[in-house]
């Protein structure tokens, strides 16, 4: 062992000691190869620039360690904090269930897929509400319907109130969607 080497051991003693045990024999070798590749040189400065890196190394890595040590020591639970809303899935809102709340935006895409004819009285214009087409007004109203369906789903806190927010919001969405085409051609019907 050379003089480099041991100075190197005891500066290495200023991190914990979990610390040394798992890391400072893969450090030290690291370092003796290092130095070795600086003495190839030739020059006095690279074994200087190397023991710079190092102390600088350990004085800003070793305050750190100690203090992550500290960090690891479990603490408390304080049984006054609140949980978190933001998680679904510990409220057991699956996949499923959002599929279910966007029922109203499958059925709208699927029709105009399948049947381009039986939304296309939604756009027509007379019937209007406030200058807009009656149908594009319901559509409106039946997405956000639907969007109150998809949060009061996600923030229910139980499994009644997201049925509940199935049965009042999301389904009379999809209920305005389905039949909006229909009343819309009814309403051009009664004006003929």
């Amino acid at each position: 062992m050379t003089d480099h080497e041991r100075i190197y051991r005891r500066l290495l003693a200023l991190y914990p000691s979990t610390f040394r045990e798992r890391y400072e024999e893969e450090m030290v070798t690291l370092f003796v190869d290092q130095l070795r590749d600086a003495r190839a040189s030739g020059t006095g400065a690279e074994v200087a620039g190397l023991w710079l890196r190092s102390l600088g190394d350990v004085v800003s890595t070793a305050p750190g360690q100690h203090l992550r040590k500290e960090e690891r020591v479990p603490r408390p639970l304080d049984p006054t904090a609140v949980a978190p809303l933001g998680d679904p899935a510990e409220r057991g809102l699956t996949k499923a269930a959002y599929a279910l709340a966007f029922l109203p935006l499958w059925s709208f895409v699927l029709l105009q897929l399948v049947a381009p004819a039986f939304v296309a009285p939604l756009f027509l214009n007379p019937p209007a509400i406030m200058g807009l087409p009656a149908g594009i007004v319901s559509t409106f109203v039946a997405g956000l319907l639907m969007a109150f369906g998809v949060l009061a789903m996600r923030w229910a806190r139980s499994p009644a109130g997201r049925t509940a927010a199935f049965l009042f919001l999301t389904i009379p969405s999809l209920l305005i969607v389905v039949l909006a085409p229909a009343i819309v051609l009814n309403i051009l019907d009664l004006k003929v």
